[in-house]
Protein backbone atom coordinates (compact mmCIF):
# COMPACT_ATOMS: atom_id res chain seq x y z
CA UNK A 1 0.00 0.00 0.00
CA UNK A 2 1.01 3.61 -0.47
CA UNK A 3 0.31 6.48 1.93
CA UNK A 4 -1.00 9.88 0.90
CA UNK A 5 0.67 13.02 2.20
CA UNK A 6 -1.64 14.62 4.76
CA UNK A 7 -3.95 11.59 5.15
CA UNK A 8 -3.58 9.73 8.45
CA UNK A 9 -5.61 6.60 7.64
CA UNK A 10 -4.89 3.72 5.26
CA UNK A 11 -7.37 1.10 4.08
CA UNK A 12 -6.46 -2.52 4.71
CA UNK A 13 -6.76 -5.23 2.03
CA UNK A 14 -10.24 -6.70 1.57
CA UNK A 15 -9.07 -10.17 2.68
CA UNK A 16 -7.42 -8.81 5.85
CA UNK A 17 -8.12 -10.74 9.06
CA UNK A 18 -5.41 -9.68 11.54
CA UNK A 19 -1.95 -8.10 11.34
CA UNK A 20 1.39 -9.83 11.55
CA UNK A 21 3.48 -6.71 10.90
CA UNK A 22 3.47 -3.32 9.20
CA UNK A 23 6.68 -1.85 7.78
CA UNK A 24 7.17 1.68 6.46
CA UNK A 25 9.09 1.81 3.15
CA UNK A 26 11.03 4.93 2.24
CA UNK A 27 13.58 6.04 -0.31
CA UNK A 28 15.31 9.18 -1.48
CA UNK A 29 15.28 8.20 -5.17
CA UNK A 30 11.86 8.97 -6.64
CA UNK A 31 10.61 9.92 -10.07
CA UNK A 32 8.23 9.18 -12.90
CA UNK A 33 8.64 6.01 -14.92
CA UNK A 34 9.06 6.34 -18.67
CA UNK A 35 7.47 2.93 -19.31
CA UNK A 36 7.41 -0.68 -18.16
CA UNK A 37 6.77 -4.10 -19.65
CA UNK A 38 4.96 -7.28 -18.66
CA UNK A 39 8.23 -9.16 -19.14
CA UNK A 40 9.57 -7.51 -15.98
CA UNK A 41 11.28 -4.24 -16.80
CA UNK A 42 10.83 -0.58 -16.00
CA UNK A 43 12.53 2.43 -17.52
CA UNK A 44 13.12 4.95 -14.76
CA UNK A 45 13.02 8.74 -14.99
CA UNK A 46 15.57 10.18 -17.43
CA UNK A 47 17.11 12.16 -14.56
CA UNK A 48 17.50 9.10 -12.26
CA UNK A 49 20.99 9.18 -10.73
CA UNK A 50 21.15 5.65 -9.29
CA UNK A 51 24.05 3.51 -10.49
CA UNK A 52 24.25 -0.24 -11.04
CA UNK A 53 26.17 -1.09 -7.89
CA UNK A 54 23.71 0.77 -5.65
CA UNK A 55 20.32 -0.17 -7.11
CA UNK A 56 20.71 -3.93 -7.69
CA UNK A 57 18.86 -5.83 -4.95
CA UNK A 58 16.73 -2.86 -3.94
CA UNK A 59 12.95 -2.75 -4.39
CA UNK A 60 11.13 -0.38 -6.70
CA UNK A 61 7.70 0.62 -5.40
CA UNK A 62 5.16 2.10 -7.79
CA UNK A 63 3.67 4.96 -5.76
CA UNK A 64 1.09 6.40 -8.16
CA UNK A 65 -0.67 5.80 -11.46
CA UNK A 66 -1.96 2.63 -13.08
CA UNK A 67 0.66 0.38 -11.50
CA UNK A 68 0.39 1.81 -7.96
CA UNK A 69 0.93 -0.41 -4.91
CA UNK A 70 3.27 -2.87 -6.65
CA UNK A 71 6.83 -3.58 -5.59
CA UNK A 72 9.55 -5.64 -7.25
CA UNK A 73 13.25 -6.30 -6.66
CA UNK A 74 15.87 -5.04 -9.12
CA UNK A 75 17.94 -7.83 -10.72
CA UNK A 76 19.85 -5.80 -13.31
CA UNK A 77 20.12 -2.12 -14.15
CA UNK A 78 21.64 -0.02 -16.91
CA UNK A 79 22.36 3.55 -15.82
CA UNK A 80 22.80 4.58 -19.47
CA UNK A 81 19.30 3.45 -20.56
CA UNK A 82 17.72 3.72 -17.06
CA UNK A 83 16.27 0.21 -17.59
CA UNK A 84 15.80 -2.08 -14.60
CA UNK A 85 14.94 -5.78 -14.86
CA UNK A 86 12.80 -6.76 -11.89
CA UNK A 87 11.31 -9.79 -10.18
CA UNK A 88 8.52 -10.67 -9.95
CA UNK A 89 7.10 -9.23 -13.17
CA UNK A 90 4.50 -6.49 -12.88
CA UNK A 91 0.85 -7.52 -12.57
CA UNK A 92 -0.20 -4.13 -13.95
CA UNK A 93 2.45 -2.70 -16.25
CA UNK A 94 3.68 0.76 -15.19
CA UNK A 95 3.16 3.43 -17.83
CA UNK A 96 4.71 6.82 -18.51
CA UNK A 97 4.26 9.16 -15.54
CA UNK A 98 3.58 6.41 -12.96
CA UNK A 99 5.45 7.49 -9.83
CA UNK A 100 8.09 5.26 -8.29
CA UNK A 101 10.38 5.09 -5.27
CA UNK A 102 13.55 3.06 -4.92
CA UNK A 103 13.25 1.69 -1.39
CA UNK A 104 16.37 1.97 0.72
CA UNK A 105 14.93 2.13 4.23
CA UNK A 106 12.54 -0.18 6.10
CA UNK A 107 11.10 0.92 9.45
CA UNK A 108 8.82 -1.31 11.55
CA UNK A 109 5.55 0.33 12.63
CA UNK A 110 4.27 -0.55 16.07
CA UNK A 111 0.63 -1.16 16.93
CA UNK A 112 -1.00 0.78 19.74
CA UNK A 113 -4.11 -0.77 21.27
CA UNK A 114 -7.22 0.87 19.83
CA UNK A 115 -8.73 1.35 23.30
CA UNK A 116 -5.94 3.85 24.03
CA UNK A 117 -6.89 6.02 21.05
CA UNK A 118 -9.19 8.33 23.01
CA UNK A 119 -6.73 8.55 25.91
CA UNK A 120 -3.83 9.89 23.86
CA UNK A 121 -3.09 13.20 22.23
CA UNK A 122 -2.55 12.16 18.61
CA UNK A 123 -0.02 14.30 16.73
CA UNK A 124 -1.71 16.02 13.82
CA UNK A 125 1.46 17.51 12.40
CA UNK A 126 3.08 16.20 9.24
CA UNK A 127 5.74 13.66 10.16
CA UNK A 128 7.04 10.19 9.43
CA UNK A 129 4.64 7.65 11.00
CA UNK A 130 6.16 5.42 13.68
CA UNK A 131 3.04 3.77 15.14
CA UNK A 132 -0.56 3.03 14.25
CA UNK A 133 -3.94 2.18 15.70
CA UNK A 134 -6.04 -0.57 14.10
CA UNK A 135 -9.50 0.82 13.31
CA UNK A 136 -12.53 -1.28 12.35
CA UNK A 137 -12.58 -5.04 12.01
CA UNK A 138 -11.70 -7.76 9.52
CA UNK A 139 -14.69 -6.79 7.35
CA UNK A 140 -13.92 -3.09 7.06
CA UNK A 141 -10.57 -2.09 8.44
CA UNK A 142 -8.06 0.69 8.40
CA UNK A 143 -4.98 1.73 10.27
CA UNK A 144 -4.70 5.23 11.70
CA UNK A 145 -1.13 6.49 11.81
CA UNK A 146 0.21 8.30 14.84
CA UNK A 147 1.26 11.45 13.01
CA UNK A 148 0.12 12.46 9.56
CA UNK A 149 2.42 11.23 6.73
CA UNK A 150 4.59 14.12 5.56
CA UNK A 151 5.14 12.54 2.13
CA UNK A 152 4.37 9.40 0.16
CA UNK A 153 5.59 6.22 1.85
CA UNK A 154 5.05 2.57 1.11
CA UNK A 155 3.55 0.32 3.76
CA UNK A 156 4.23 -3.41 3.61
CA UNK A 157 1.40 -5.18 5.39
CA UNK A 158 1.95 -8.79 6.42
CA UNK A 159 -1.28 -10.25 7.68
CA UNK A 160 -3.44 -13.29 8.22
CA UNK A 161 -5.95 -13.50 5.40
CA UNK A 162 -9.64 -14.29 5.72
CA UNK A 163 -10.09 -16.93 3.00
CA UNK A 164 -13.78 -17.53 3.62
Amino acid sequence: RVTTRGKSNLDLPTDFSSPISLTLLDGQHTGSAQTGSTSGTIILDASESADESWIIGKEILITSGTGANQAAQVLTYSSSTKTATITPSWIVTPVASDGYMIVDRYTPLYEYPVWDYDKETIPTTLMEPKNYYPIGDEDDGQVLFVGVPDKTYGVRIRYYADLS
